[in-house]
């Protein structure tokens, strides 16, 4: 589990940014705050 202050491990994912898919990954941000946010119900169907 990951604390404050802590580095995340490096991932990849697909992301659609201007009507492009682009793939970004973690280390595309070394050196800066970012915050991540995970909404696992999303697009989920219940």
């Amino acid at each position: 589990m990951l604390r404050p202050l802590m580095m995340a491990p490096d991932f990849q994912a697909d992301a659609y940014f201007a009507g492009n898919k682009i793939t970004v990954s973690l280390s595309d941000y070394l050196d800066n705050y970012l915050v991540l946010f995970f909404y696992s119900s999303d697009f989920t169907f219940v």
